[in-house]
Parts: structure tokens; C-alpha cells; sequence
């Protein structure tokens, strides 16, 4: 018997200890404590991290119970108003959620009634050999039990008879996934990237159109989290979601008719407008911490300044981005969107449309590699922001061809060259970061009400230091472009890229 199976049990529904308790020969099976009835919530994140891992987190009796099979369970107190792990008293469920999601927002997925008992086997002495706790959770789709056994060192005899006696009633080994189905059946998996399956036979048309189709699922899965607030990631999911969408219209060209392209550009351009100010803010207001390390400690106090108006102007924007994702004329747009793509018999196909979506992809990976190489070939330390910005454009867009395609490519060489890209995409987000950061802060330094009076000038020092470090850190960044390109664009990558590229009869 493995220490899994031997120390943690699933059953469906309740268990008939009665019948059990027979199979225990000499020894006997007693029950410590009164069966306590107390609420309890089946916590995870929006991307349902722990399910993924195999964990199951319940939240009872002010405490937070973390399980996975093969280890003991993991306890510790709760807290009232905990939104995020971050929220948590110290103890193992708090750092173990911080390292998973600490931008996530714990969400109940499943809640009801749990009972709680704790068991022991004892022999005629009254000696105890094992002890184990029974939680049998259920909601209003199904019960589950969960017995965890805690074996004292020397005894050996009663572990394995109450195991196999569980094992013999139909007990498994505790399985997060079987959990998750049981209590929140109605819960679907969410996947912020969803993968595609391809038998080989697509055209390009019927790539783009699954592609578009299973993002504005995903945009769509984010829209309750983003007008509920909940945390910054369901608006962020949604933004890359549409702009995945419409990197797809803008990369395959010739798929869709011209006029129907320009269209739909529109129309999800429209969408994604109202989102941009609640996102920036955003990412100002989850930086502050390092904006204040950049800055020595005496000008700290003017940022805050700013700090305090994106706060206030974060609240006035989300107000306005709830109001739109509400709104009749949002939900009959993205409604027919959503119908469009999933019923795309009335789309009117472009030159490329009927191509074999494997030699079409071939084809936009080879072109899209070369226009990287091009760029970059003409950046030096004197070359304008917007060079190194078309740079990181081109990266970008390489990166979403390879993603959308990789299921027609063979093992998994798109996933290499995408990792092979990770250094100089970081050091141009890291660039660009600083290039936007530079001229928003100085827009609002010459613009904003804040800025005035006392205070007033107080903030404008502390921005203008910013506004001077930030540029310190693009040029350090623009000198890094260069040696992350050569690291990237390695003989074994343009080997790996041209062999990928010129199958099959693609153009080089």
C-alpha cells in the first residue's frame, strides 16, 4: 500500500463506518468527538490554480484547510475580510496561495454544510493506534467524504486494516479534479490560453475562426470578474483576450473579405477602448511600492500625491467601465460577435481563406521572423524609441503567430523559440514600460490639479526624480536590446526557424 493511499481517502457520499469498523478484527474504531455541523466554502482563485494542482482549500470553523493527496493537511487561521493571500495571518495556506496567486483573489467555488469527526483505533487495552479525521463536505450537487489518517510511530497494523477496510468500500486516493466535479459541478475550467487541437486539414479560415471564437470566450469568462472588481487580473485576461483577437484579424491577412475585416477591426477596437485608463491605472496603483524604492526616501511623500489621485480617478473609470460592460448596446455587440464566430458559415472568405492553414502558417512565421531581423539590424545606441517600439511589435506579434499555430507544428519547437524569446521580450517590455511610464507621468505632472500649491510642488519634485530615473532605466534597457537579440536570433534558432519554416514548401 503507498503512503497516498494509506494516509488520505476519498469516498463518494457518506460512509457506513458500522461496516468498517467489522473489518478491523481485534482492534476497535471509536469516535472522539460529537459530529459538528459547521458552513464551509471551497475556495481557489479565478484560474482555479489549486484544482490545477491538485489541492482543495476549505474554509470552515475560521480556518483554512489546504489538501492533496499524499501529504498530511495543512491549517491555519483565517481572517474576516481576507480577499487575497495576502490578507491571510501568517501559517502555510498563506504563503503557499502568496506563491501561487498573489494577485488572485480567493472565490468560492462550491459552499454547504461539512461535518467534522475525528476517529481513533484502539486495541482492548484502550491503547490507541491511529488516529484520523473525517470531513464529509456537501453542497447542492453532491457529498463527498475525506478521511485523513495520522499513523503513530510502532503501530502498523491498524493503518493498514482501516485502509484497506476504506478501500474494500470504495475509497480512492484524494483527487482535487473528482472533488471539484462532485461539489461545483456547474463550475467550468477556466483557460486564459486555451489550446487547440488540429487534425491537419484546417485551412487558414477555420484556424482564425476557432482562434477568434475561443478568446471571446475567454474575454467573456472575465466580464463578471472585471464589473465586480474582484481583482486586477480578470480585467487584464479580458484586454489580452480581445487583443488576441485582433492580432488575429490584423495577422491573417487575406483570410477574411477585406471590407468584413476592416469590420470586425472596428467593432473589437470599440470594446477594448473603455478598458485602457482602468488598466494603467491599475498598474500604477499595483506599482507604487516600487515607485516609491526608486525615489529616495524625503520625496516618497510627494508621490503620494499621485498616488491618491490614481486612486480617485481609478474609481470614477471603473464606475464608467461597469457602466458600459452593463449596457444593452455592450452585451448586443459582443452577443453578435460571439454568434458570428461560432456560426461563420455567413462570412465571406478572402484570397488566403481556402489556403492549408499549415503551409499559410509556414509562410506568416517566415515573414514575421524576417521583419524581427530587419528591425533589428538598424538598431544602435542612437536609435529612436519608436525603432526599438517597432521592434518589441514585431517580437510581440511573432510570439501570438507562433501560439496560434503551434498545434500544426511538429513536437515542440514553437514552445522552444517562444522560451528562446522570453530575455529580449522582457527587456522591451521593461523599455517600453519606461517610454510610456515617462510621458504619462509628465502629462500629468504639466496637467493634472493635483499639481498645484503647496503640496502641489512637492509632487512635482518627486515626479520629476521619477521621470529622471525611469529614463535611466530605458537607456540601460535600450543598451541590453542588442545582446538579448543576439542571444535570441542564435545559429540554432535561425537553423530551428528556417527547418520549421521551409516544410512542406514554404517560402524562405
Amino acid at each position: 500500500m503507498t503512503a497516498e493511499v494509506s494516509h488520505s481517502f476519498l469516498l463518494d457520499g457518506a460512509v457506513e463506518w458500522s461496516e468498517i469498523a467489522t473489518a478491523l478484527g481485534d482492534l476497535r474504531l471509536e469516535f472522539d468527538t460529537e459530529d459538528m455541523s459547521l458552513s464551509f466554502r471551497m475556495l481557489d482563485c479565478h484560474d482555479q490554480l489549486l484544482r490545477k494542482s491538485g489541492r482543495v482549500l476549505l474554509e470552515f470553523d475560521d480556518s483554512l484547510t489546504m489538501l492533496a493527496a499524499g501529504t498530511p493537511p495543512q491549517r491555519q487561521a483565517t481572517a474576516e475580510a481576507a480577499r487575497f493571500p495576502a490578507d491571510l495571518p501568517e501559517g502555510p495556506v498563506k504563503r503557499l496561495t502568496e506563491k501561487t496567486f498573489p494577485l488572485r483573489c480567493f472565490l468560492a467555488m462550491a459552499s454547504g454544510t461539512l461535518h467534522r469527526n475525528s476517529l481513533r483505533v484502539v486495541d482492548d487495552e484502550a491503547k490507541t493506534h491511529l488516529r484520523g479525521e473525517i470531513l464529509t463536505v456537501g453542497s447542492d450537487a453532491g457529498h463527498v467524504t475525506l478521511v485523513t489518517l495520522s499513523p503513530l510511530r510502532g503501530y502498523t497494523r491498524a493503518p493498514d486494516r482501516l485502509g484497506a477496510a476504506l478501500l474494500a468500500h470504495g475509497a480512492g486516493p484524494l483527487e482535487a479534479e473528482h472533488i471539484f466535479t462532485t461539489l461545483a459541478p456547474n463550475v467550468p475550467r477556466y483557460v486564459a490560453k486555451p489550446k487547440m487541437r488540429f487534425s491537419g486539414h484546417e485551412t487558414a479560415f477555420d484556424v482564425a475562426v476557432e482562434t477568434i471564437r475561443n478568446y471571446i470566450a475567454v474575454a467573456r469568462a472575465n466580464e463578471a470578474g472585471v464589473i465586480g472588481d474582484h481583482d486586477t487580473e480578470f480585467l487584464h485576461d479580458y484586454r489580452v483576450a480581445l487583443r488576441k483577437v485582433r492580432s488575429v484579424l490584423s495577422l491573417f491577412k487575406g483570410v477574411f473579405g477585406s471590407v468584413q475585416t476592416a469590420e470586425l477591426k472596428a467593432a473589437f477596437s470599440d470594446l477594448m477602448a473603455p478598458t485602457g485608463r482602468v488598466r494603467d491605472l491599475d498598474v500604477y496603483l499595483m506599482d507604487r511600492a516600487g515607485y516609491d524604492a526608486l525615489v529616495p526616501e524625503q520625496l516618497r511623500p510627494g508621490l503620494s500625491v499621485m498616488f491618491d489621485a490614481f486612486a480617485a480617478e481609478r474609481d470614477g473609470a471603473q464606475a464608467k467601465l461597469v457602466k458600459h460592460l452593463k449596457s444593452k448596446g455592450y452585451q448586443k455587440k459582443i452577443s453578435a460577435l460571439e454568434e458570428q464566430f461560432a456560426h461563420p458559415d455567413g462570412f465571406v472568405r478572402g484570397e488566403a481563406g481556402g489556403l492549408s492553414a499549415e503551409v499559410y502558417a509556414r509562410k506568416l512565421v517566415w515573414k514575421s521572423y524576417r521583419k524581427i531581423c530587419k528591425i533589428a539590424a538598424h538598431i544602435g545606441d542612437d536609435t529612436v524609441d519608436e525603432d526599438v517600439h517597432e521592434l518589441r511589435i514585431a517580437c510581440k506579434k511573432f510570439r501570438y503567430l507562433l501560439e496560434f499555430f503551434a498545434p500544426l507544428f511538429p513536437g515542440k519547437s514553437a514552445k522552444r523559440l517562444i522560451k528562446r524569446m522570453k530575455a529580449l521580450q522582457d527587456t522591451l517590455g521593461v523599455f517600453n514600460d519606461c517610454s510610456v511610464q515617462k510621458d504619462s507621468l509628465a502629462t500629468f505632472m504639466s496637467t493634472h490639479p493635483a499639481v498645484t500649491g503647496a503640496r502641489g510642488l512637492e509632487a512635482a519634485q518627486s515626479i520629476g526624480a521619477l521621470i529622471a530615473i525611469l529614463d535611466q532605466r530605458q537607456r540601460a534597457e535600450r543598451a541590453r536590446v542588442m545582446t538579448y537579440f543576439d542571444q535570441f536570433n542564435s545559429a540554432e534558432t535561425r537553423a530551428e526557424i528556417k527547418t520549421l519554416c521551409q516544410r512542406k514548401g514554404a517560402a524562405a
